[in-house]
């Protein structure tokens, strides 16, 4: 596991190569015309005693607003059984 072994100075250099590692996610999703990013993770593995990789994948998408018809009618209740109720009483 990445931790920095207990040393802060090795977390503050971890941290910092994980937000690096973020931003070049955005900016190529920006480059592929996105304008959010899904599923985002982060992923590490150890290249050799001395180096690791750290890795932030997640899937680019372009998000847009959708008008929807059903909109002035109620919200969809917030539990199954409440949607079952709602189901057989139709």
């Amino acid at each position: 596991m990445l931790d920095g072994g207990g040393n802060p100075k090795v977390v503050q250099v971890l941290t910092r190569y994980r937000l690096d590692a973020v931003q070049a996610m955005i900016e190529h999703a920006r480059r592929l015309g996105a304008n959010a990013i899904v599923g985002m993770r982060f992923d590490t593995r150890y290249v050799t005693e001395m180096w690791s990789e750290i890795c932030a994948y997640g899937t680019a998408v372009f998000v847009v607003e959708v008008s929807d018809p059903r909109a002035d009618q109620d919200p969809l209740p917030l539990t199954a059984d409440a949607a079952m109720s709602t189901a057989e009483s139709e």
